[in-house]
């Protein structure tokens, strides 16, 4: 029987708040700005590469920070949680 490993990471929006302000990100956004960057996380069915690249790219542009974008990413998928199934066929 095969087997194939499926991996799905979530990402809560109080997980990413608390990212953000742990390393002092997000400070030159607006509520509105930050809201919907926070609804985005908490919202996706599975937080892919795609989607952490779209959060850290505007955490990036509403944060006067030296993190580079690769680091941010780093810290996204690090808050994400991953939840496992095995698909048997």
């Amino acid at each position: 029987m095969a087997k194939k490993i499926i991996e799905r990471r979530t990402l809560s929006n109080e997980d990413l708040r608390k990212l953000c302000t742990q390393n002092n990100w997000y400070t030159c956004g607006n509520n509105e700005e930050y809201g919907k960057m926070l609804r985005l996380a908490n919202e996706c069915k599975n937080v892919d590469a795609e989607v952490i690249l779209t959060i850290a790219e505007n955490i990036l542009r509403h944060s006067d920070t030296e993190y580079p974008l690769e680091s941010i990413c780093f810290e996204i998928g690090r808050a994400c949680n991953s939840f496992f199934s095995i698909e048997r066929s």
